[in-house]
């Protein structure tokens, strides 16, 4: 009996969404150069970080010396404030920058996670193709559920199963009704709900009324 050695689709994807950020899954689908670019991201980004806050607190203990210093010679001379506010301006930079490499780190394997397990991403690194393929025209019912329960405040599992009128109102309430506070509670609520009946089965088929994909 021949061994099926294709990767799991669902595995890549999960990884992908949660773990991205680090490179996992492209690690686990032997994508070895997207993975180390993201494992790169995401420590130049903690590296960065906390060089920053190294910065910032050389500064504040500098200052505090040098006011000190200055307190006990009797010297009414200003301190260096120019040369302080430089070190702060390259904590913020250097902040900034490590949280901007962090932030492409996790967008960009979140992104990828929902393309493999929505079926857009179909292969590997070697070129084979993810075991359990989506059918052409059918929705994965992993991926619907996951997303309801990660992002269903934004609706994209109902714009993904094609209940556009469900997904903009799911939308709407988060981000009109932030102005109320209820809005987003509500919005969390419904889609958390709709994820967890979209995994268990309840709910089973898309808007065309076509049965999900039983991943």
């Amino acid at each position: 009996m021949e061994e099926n050695n294709n990767k799991s689709r669902l595995a890549a994807g999960l990884l992908g969404m949660f773990l991205g950020s680090f490179g996992a899954h492209n690690f686990y689908l032997n994508k070895k150069k997207r993975a180390f670019t993201q494992l790169g991201l995401m420590i130049g980004g903690i590296a960065l970080m906390i060089l920053s806050y190294v910065i910032y607190f050389i500064a504040i203990f500098s200052m505090m010396f040098s006011t000190i210093t200055m307190e006990m010679n009797s010297n009414m001379e200003s301190a260096p404030f120019f040369g302080f506010f430089m070190y702060f301006i390259i904590f913020y930079i250097m902040l900034l920058v490590g949280i901007l490499l962090i932030s492409a780190a996790q967008l960009w394997g979140f992104i990828e996670g929902i393309l493999i397990l929505t079926g857009t991403i179909k292969k590997d690194g070697s070129g084979n193709d993810l075991d359990k393929p989506i059918p052409e025209g059918q929705k994965s019912k992993v991926a619907a559920g996951v997303l309801g329960i990660v992002l269903g405040t934004l609706g994209i599992h109902n714009f993904y199963l094609g209940y556009t009128g469900k997904g903009i109102a799911q939308l709407l309430l988060t981000l009109l009704g932030g102005c109320i506070i209820l809005g987003p509670i509500a919005a969390f609520i419904w889609s958390l709900i709709e994820g967890i009946q979209i995994l268990t089965g309840d709910i089973d088929k898309d808007a065309k009324d076509i049965p999900l994909f039983q991943d």
